[in-house]
């Protein structure tokens, strides 16, 4: 008993130690793997967000660069056109053509108004001329309820914004007067001025702008924002560029007509008449030969009217570049300011942008990539350059916006699925558990067929010992002349013949398992009846019953005795001996039961699925439950059983049913035990 338990405890120690082994690698792996998962799924949303703000970027960049690139007079509702001409390019008189506005009846997307505000504080708005100019707009064809918004939202800016904060806000102290342009970003503001400046050259002789201090960015924000913010940059100066030279285009068509026919026609006439004054005059002709055509007035008159015009100004017109517009929040509403220098004065140019339908239309872009996506203000109350690394990369380059992609999704959700490592983790689990339970029932199968071929050994040992020790004696008495009573001599005869039975019987008993475990059992199958396989052993089956004092009784179903059987006869008989030895040795009666308990029945009749049954019914006490568990196992009867009154090693059943269901194709069963014996069926096929 010592040793089993000391196996199985070594054996229970070695699968702790695996499983936790397995456990902690388990653990480790599925550790990495969420970490993997919450990099990937990080990874996956910022550039979700990168192409987010990429495509609000440059949804915004139409905007702010329009806004930016109008000039100082289309803020005004009418302004004065010069130089002006008339069809016959004749200059008109100073400021007597006056021209409409853009935004006259007309509000671009996105936004609520446009305004200027002076240093008094008064505020004006080119989609709401004064009284005195409303008559002209609607002669202009603007419709009557354009201009009422336009009132009214003139007076919300008025009432709500509160003009003197808005002047105050745009042109804060220390700010350089006259709208200095700004760069898109901190980190290259110094470039992005220099390449504007450099573009705007051939336009303007002014010097380029003052630019404001860099100031220091934080070292681990400029490593995380610098590259996303250089590709912003870059992007948004070539918009800017595209806007401007657009700007520049649209003034000069709208000048067509005046300046820009003039600067082309006077450039070749004026031309020509230098040439003509640095040429000798011809000679003159006489008067009669002199011819006038129209052409030759025309042309007399055309050079007299460039003439005139070049000595009023020979200087091209230079069509000032405007300042790029800032953008600020104020009570909630976003603005894009920008300073402007008018008549000495510090005016105060701005936009007053639709900030929810903006949001709207920024997040219907980015639903695909962001549903959950919030678009938040930065810099509230608060001029706030373009590119500033406020929040990293999620501010947007144009306008003080923050882009907040919403909640990251539970980790869990997404690793729940079964991933390929999971699978095979689980797999690896089931392996280990499979082979921990197959390696303990072949070790419980190991220590149980031990203790089988231990009480085995035991049991032969004791089978062998009392028949051999009966030979020695009787031999040294027979062979030694101590015995002289021949009645003695016969029954000491008897004995020995009864033991060399019953060890030839063990011998059997063992050579014939053992040929069935081997599969070398030999079969030799006739033809039979049932009456002929009892009448040819009840012979030795009653003498092995007369030796314990019990008598055979049998009996045929007519029905079933000439039933032709087409089995091993050999095989048959041991089955039957061994069932109807084992009723010898350990179904004897008490001694005050009554004589009909000393008898072994056999009874033969038909069985279910064309088979005969062998009915063998005994008289004993039967069998209690445990041995009924272990009745058919081969050597089950352990080394205290052997060493009992009772003889064998518990082979004879073992034995039986194996040539009942292997050889003899048919069955052998317990088919009741009680106070009254034991019953024990075995069926046979038919034919």
């Amino acid at each position: 008993m010592k040793r089993p338990l000391a196996v199985a405890l070594v054996f229970a120690a070695c699968v702790a130690v695996g499983f936790g082994v397995l456990a902690w690698f388990s653990g480790v792996v599925l550790r990495l793997d969420r970490e993997a998962a919450e990099a990937r799924r990080l990874a996956q949303r910022e550039e979700a967000v990168r192409l987010a703000l990429w495509r609000m970027d440059s949804a915004l960049a139409g905007i702010h660069g329009l806004e930016s690139a109008r000039p100082s007079r289309d803020f005004e509702p009418f302004h004065v056109l010069e130089p002006a001409y008339s069809s016959r390019l004749e200059p008109f008189p100073a400021a007597s053509v006056w021209a409409p506005s853009p935004l006259l009846g007309y509000t671009p997307d996105f936004v609520r108004l446009h305004f200027r505000i002076e240093p008094d504080g008064s505020v004006s708005s080119p989609q709401s001329p004064p009284p005195a100019l409303r008559d002209a707009a609607l002669r202009a064809g603007v419709d009557e309820r354009t201009l009422d918004l336009g009132n009214e939202h003139l007076e919300r800016l008025r009432t709500s914004l509160e003009p003197r904060r808005l002047y105050a806000l745009a042109t804060r102290p220390g700010e350089p007067p006259g709208g200095t342009p700004r760069t898109v970003s901190r980190f290259r503001q110094a470039e992005a001025a220099a390449d504007l400046a450099a573009f705007d050259a051939p336009l303007s002789a002014a010097p380029p702008p003052s630019i404001p201090p860099l100031g220091e960015a934080s070292a681990q924000a400029a490593k995380n924002t610098a590259e996303e913010l250089q590709r912003r940059e870059l992007y948004l100066q070539q918009n800017i560029r595209n806007f401007e030279a657009a700007r520049r285009a649209e003034v000069a068509s709208e000048e067509d007509s005046g300046a820009g026919a003039l600067a082309r026609f006077s450039r070749p006439l004026a031309s020509k008449t230098r040439a003509a004054a640095s040429t000798p005059a011809p000679a003159a002709k006489p008067e009669s030969e002199r011819t006038t055509t129209a052409a030759d007035v025309s042309t007399d008159h055309l050079q007299d009217t460039m003439l005139a015009a070049e000595s009023v100004s020979t200087t091209p017109s230079v069509i000032p570049l405007p300042a790029l517009l800032r953008a600020a929040w104020l009570d909630g509403e976003l603005l894009l300011l920008r300073e402007t220098r008018r008549d000495a004065a510090t005016v105060v140019e701005g936009v007053w942008l639709d900030w929810p339908e903006i949001e709207a239309w920024l997040l219907g872009r980015i639903t695909d990539l962001l549903p959950e996506a919030e678009i938040r203000p930065a810099g509230e109350v608060d001029l706030v350059p373009s590119g500033s690394s406020e929040n990293g990369t999620r501010r947007l380059a144009f306008l003080p916006l923050v882009l907040d992609p919403g909640p990251l999704a539970s980790t869990n959700a997404q690793i729940a699925a079964w991933s390929p490592l999971r699978i095979s983790l689980a797999a690896a689990w089931i392996s280990a558990a499979i082979g921990a339970l197959a390696l303990g029932a072949l070790t419980l199968g190991t220590l149980r067929l031990s203790e089988r071929r231990g009480a085995f050994v035991s049991a032969v040992t004791h089978e062998l010992r009392t028949p051999l020790t009966t030979f020695r004696m009787y031999t040294e008495m027979l062979s030694g002349g101590m015995v002289r009573d021949e009645a003695r001599r016969r029954e000491y005869l008897d004995t020995l013949r009864t033991e060399s039975d019953r060890l030839a019987h063990l011998v059997d008993n063992v050579l014939g398992y053992s040929r069935i475990e081997r599969g070398r059992a030999a079969s030799r199958v006739e033809e039979t009846t049932a009456s002929e396989l009892l009448a040819r052993m009840e012979r030795r089956l009653r003498e092995r019953l007369a030796q314990v004092g019990t008598a055979l009784e049998v009996a045929i179903d007519p029905a079933t005795a000439d039933a032709p059987l087409r089995t091993d006869t050999t095989a048959v008989e041991q089955v039957l001996f061994n069932l109807v030895d084992n009723a010898a040795k350990y179904a004897r009666p008490p001694a005050d039961a009554p004589a009909a308990a000393a008898v072994v029945r056999i009874r033969v009749g038909p069985a279910a699925r064309d088979r005969i049954a062998f009915r063998v019914i005994d008289g004993g006490p039967g069998l209690p439950p445990d041995a009924r568990r272990r009745l058919f196992r081969p050597f089950s009867k352990s080394a205290h059983d052997a060493a009992g009154k009772q003889p064998g090693v518990g082979l004879g059943l073992a034995l039986c049913r194996r040539l009942a269901r292997g050889e003899l194709k048919g069955d052998l069963v317990l088919e009741r035990t009680g106070p009254r014996g034991a019953v024990f069926r075995f069926e046979l096929p038919l034919g």
